[in-house]
């Protein structure tokens, strides 16, 4: 899947949800948390080795609430808790180092620190520019199956809140 940007990732911006992920969502059976779809090459792509008989039919889902320790799950699925993947699950983490961008392996602690060193976060632009040259992975690195920028931005801009402080 790589140079296949989702609409978000691309220069113009756009939403970020492929179709797959804009269709009806589900509660997570463990906490109620209504999930988005995401593609199966995502969670196939995630999974550890030893686990990857794990992943059940289409469709499958994503919750993203702290402290569930579901991750995916499906109407004919067993849920994949955390600890099935090879990833940490950046929206559940609470200690870094919390991932926010997989494909270029950006943190929220590298976010602070570069905000700490230089004043500001090139963070954004950066991935823009890796996106524009078709480097972006996101449905198979990001939990999420979704592109990042959304939460890169807001990882920013809280940062530069607590650095600013």
């Amino acid at each position: 899947m790589k140079g296949k940007a989702h609409d978000c990732c691309s220069p113009g911006g756009g939403r970020c949800e492929t179709p797959a992920t804009a269709a009806r969502r589900l509660p997570c059976p463990e906490c109620g948390e209504l999930a988005s779809r995401v593609p199966r090459i995502t969670v196939a792509s995630l999974l550890r080795p030893e686990h990857a008989e794990a992943v059940g039919p289409d469709p499958l889902y994503f919750c993203p609430r702290p402290g569930c320790d579901t991750v995916y799950f499906g109407p004919e699925q067993t849920p994949i808790p955390r600890s099935m993947l090879q990833v940490r699950v950046g929206s559940k983490e609470t200690e870094d180092p919390i991932p926010v961008c997989y494909c270029f392996e950006i943190t929220r602690d590298s976010i602070r620190r570069e905000i700490e060193r230089r004043g500001r976060s090139d963070a954004v632009q950066a991935v823009r520019a890796e996106v524009a040259a078709g480097n972006c992975e996101c449905e198979t690195k990001n939990p999420s199956g979704k592109c990042c920028l959304g939460a890169l931005t807001k990882a920013v801009q809280e940062a530069q809140g607590e650095v600013m402080r």
